[in-house]
C-alpha cells in the first residue's frame, strides 16, 4: 500500500514523501526511489491474474515403511497396528528365532528375509523390496 503525504521531507525540503507498506511494516521512502514502490505499481497494474492452466488434484503418494526385525514378536502388534491406512508395512526378518516373521505375515505385514544379520543389511533388503513413491525406516 502506498500512502502520499503532501507535508515536506525533513530531510529534503520540497520533496515530497510516500510511506510503503510491504510485508506489514512501513518504511520512509523518497518518492518515485524505492524498487518496492515500482513494483507495487507493476502489480497493480495486472488486470488478469488467473493461472495458465488449472492446477492437477494431488494424486496420494504410495508408501512403504520398513521396520528391521530381529526376534521382534512383543512390539511388532503394536507398531503394525499404528501404520496407517494405506501404507504397506515391509517387515524384515533378520533371522528371528521367535516366530517374528509369521506375527508379521499374520498382521498384514509383507515379509521379506534377509540372512545377513545386522540394521544396515536389513534396511538394504527392505529398501530393494521396497515398490512404493516414498520410502520410510
Amino acid at each position: 500500500m502506498v500512502r502520499h503525504d503532501p507535508s515536506v521531507s525533513p530531510r529534503s525540503p520540497g520533496r515530497t514523501v510516500e510511506w510503503v507498506v510491504a510485508c506489514g511494516r512501513p518504511r520512509f521512502v523518497r518518492s518515485g526511489r524505492a524498487i518496492t514502490l515500482r513494483l507495487i505499481r507493476t502489480v497493480r497494474d495486472v488486470t488478469d491474474l488467473t493461472p495458465l492452466r488449472p492446477p492437477s488434484p494431488p494424486t496420494p503418494l504410495t508408501v512403504d515403511v520398513v521396520l528391521p526385525c530381529l526376534d521382534e514378536a512383543g512390539a511388532l502388534p503394536r507398531v503394525l497396528e499404528r501404520i496407517p491406512d494405506g501404507w504397506r508395512a515391509l517387515v524384515v526378518d533378520n533371522g528371528s528365532t521367535d516366530g517374528s516373521a509369521a506375527i508379521a505375515a499374520g498382521l498384514g505385514a509383507t515379509v521379506v528375509h534377509e540372512p545377513r544379520r545386522g540394521f544396515g543389511a536389513a534396511c538394504h533388503a527392505g529398501l530393494r523390496a521396497a515398490t512404493a513413491e516414498l520410502v520410510c525406516f
